[in-house]
């Protein structure tokens, strides 16, 4: 915006390029409420990156959790807030057991959650290693990655356009926060991935992937 300086907590004149991340700890305990659908394509996934490089694969058929499934869309969850406040939209489901219910059928040790707007892929693995990866434990996972700084070298790979909408994305984000403290708190922590999401910051579940049954591709709505 012309006229304005570039500076981390303020409004840039241009595509901030010298963005600094600002690391902390926890995040604000918010818990205020937040259609086309929109499909993040998974990028290609490099195994011998990977801490599952040498893990053997189940190759077997795999479904994913009504819950979780992208056209079945039964939960209704602003990504910019904690994964607690995920909320069940169907009666069939509701109750906090469903949510701790399997991901998938049959049961997985890991999940990997693919998503080409932020380039690393997000692992998912159970919170109770006997049981396999439940609803939650994917929902606490994509929260757990959304909530982490933006670092500088993933904000300068960004065109100079879509740098723009992702700044646009955090001041509407810190704006809609009406409490003076927690408005100011979240401005200070600044650029987060989930930025990156722009306008389209809901979650509307997962997709199957032709990359086997661990993958599953991230969908996203506004």
């Amino acid at each position: 915006m012309p006229g304005k300086h570039v500076r981390f907590e303020g409004i840039p004149s241009t595509p901030p390029t010298n963005y600094n991340a600002v690391v902390y700890s926890d995040d604000s305990d918010l818990t205020s409420p937040s259609n086309s659908i929109y499909s993040i394509s998974p990028p290609h996934f490099n195994h011998s990156g990977s801490p599952h490089a040498y893990s053997s694969l189940p190759h077997v058929a795999c479904r994913i959790s009504p819950l979780l499934s992208a056209t079945e869309r039964l939960i209704y969850y602003d990504l910019t807030l904690p994964s607690r406040n995920a909320v069940i939209r169907s009666s069939i489901f509701a109750g906090h057991r469903d949510m701790d219910g399997l991901a998938t059928e049959p049961a997985l040790e890991f999940i990997i959650i693919a998503c080409d707007m932020f380039k690393q892929e997000i692992p998912v693995r159970p919170s109770r290693p006997a049981q396999g990866v439940t609803v939650m434990d994917v929902l606490d996972a994509v929260y757990m990655f959304l909530r982490q700084p933006l670092s500088s070298s993933e904000f300068t790979q960004l065109s100079q356009e879509r740098q723009w909408r992702v700044y646009a994305a955090f001041e509407r984000r810190y704006q809609s926060i009406l409490d003076e403290k927690y408005h100011a708190l979240e401005k200070a922590k600044g650029i987060k991935r989930v930025d990156l999401l722009e306008e389209k910051k809901m979650f509307a579940g997962l997709r199957r992937t032709m990359r086997g049954p661990e993958v599953w591709e991230l969908c996203v709505y506004s």
